[in-house]
């Protein structure tokens, strides 16, 4: 009898193992890191919505960030909604032009504009906009070129989302607005673009005086593009400790000075290189083989550390690796993408431009 019931144990959890969904794996890669798009863009832009859908929302939430001068880090969500509702309330809203409040038809819209795209992705510009009634329509160039604006009109469509952890999880089936189609581009190459809105209130015009500017990136896989950015994170956190414990002259700095290296040797100067090759089809941009700034203030922060690192390897010295600690400090603060990569058109080279774009 016992036996009987054994078997049959075993034929129920057989048979419900058959019987469960089979999950892509590739599909649910690129539903988490569209996740951390999300919630990056979401803070990027100040959009509380869009943000709080991308969060864990309980106590086992943690988030820290930092600049040159300070660090800041709160856990649990209650206390993070707390602070980005006071902070984003108090903060100029015309200091980005990602996210744009915008009435149409007697409701309003907050409205992201498009300023990053993949050459995976479908090349066009969304406006979150439910209202079939509203017409739009966009004015385009290369950028930065001298070349005559075109245009093409936005249309509603509705597109579904084919992932399990979206679909299961966050609810979320279908993304739908109003899409205008632009020309894909080369990696690092830009599109200038400005949009007019008709409603019944006739037609208005968003940022032709100062034109968006979409700068397209290769498709990074998520096995290389998140030990890169976990890696860079642990560093600047494990840099952080080390330099206060070498400011209090506690020994285990020079361990923790170890493994800041480490980290940041493997993430910055080995796993970022390779992010920029398959984003911009570029190896390394710094020094001495040009100016690109992100590369040039990874290539600062290392000779530092390898420095305090080497000066500490038979006397403790604590004041090299707080110089250390802050000089990556000062350029963790820098935004990553600015004088990033830019195509020129006319030589067909990807440059220096100017992209202010975290996390690019």
């Amino acid at each position: 009898m016992k036996k009987n019931f054994a078997l049959l144990l075993v034929l129920v959890f057989l048979g419900s193992i058959s019987c469960q969904e089979k999950i892509d794996i590739e599909k649910e890669k690129e539903a988490i890191i569209a996740v951390i798009q999300g919630e990056k863009d979401g803070f990027s832009n100040m959009d509380f919505d869009q943000w709080s859908k991308n969060v864990l929302q309980d106590s086992s939430y943690i988030w820290m960030a930092s600049n040159s001068d300070e660090y800041w880090l709160s856990k649990g969500y209650s206390e993070q909604v707390e602070w980005i509702k006071e902070s984003w309330s108090n903060w100029d809203s015309d200091s980005t032009r990602e996210r744009i409040e915008f009435e149409i038809n007697d409701s309003i819209y907050k409205l992201r504009l498009t300023r990053s795209l993949g050459l995976d992705e479908r090349s066009q510009v969304k406006l979150a906009i439910s209202d079939t009634s509203v017409k739009a329509r966009i004015y385009y160039r290369r950028f930065p070129t001298n070349d005559s604006y075109k245009s093409a009109d936005f249309s509603y469509r509705v597109y579904p989302i084919d992932s399990y952890i979206m679909n299961r999880i966050f609810k979320m089936y279908e993304e739908k607005g109003l899409f205008a189609d632009i020309p894909p581009q080369p990696a690092a190459g830009k599109i200038q673009y400005y949009v007019e809105i008709t409603d019944y209130e006739g037609t208005r015009t968003i940022m032709k005086d100062e034109p968006i500017v979409v700068r397209y990136k290769g498709s990074v896989p998520g096995y290389i593009l998140l030990p890169h950015v976990l890696l860079m994170f642990f560093a600047m956190l494990l840099s952080t400790l080390a330099g206060l414990l070498a400011i209090r002259k506690n020994k285990a700095f020079r361990k923790y000075a170890t493994w800041t290296l480490v980290l940041f040797v493997v993430g910055g100067m080995i796993l970022g290189p390779v992010v920029q090759l398959l984003a911009f089809g570029d190896l390394w941009t710094g020094i001495p083989f040009g100016w690109d700034l992100t590369d040039n203030k990874t290539l600062i922060a290392l000779i530092f550390w390898i420095l305090a690192v080497y000066m500490n390897r038979k006397k403790e010295k604590p004041l090299y690796i707080v110089l250390a600690a802050i000089v990556l400090l000062l350029v963790y603060s820098i935004p990553h993408s600015l004088f990033g990569s830019e195509l020129n058109y006319e030589s067909g080279e990807v440059i220096q431009g100017l992209v202010l774009n975290l996390f690019m």
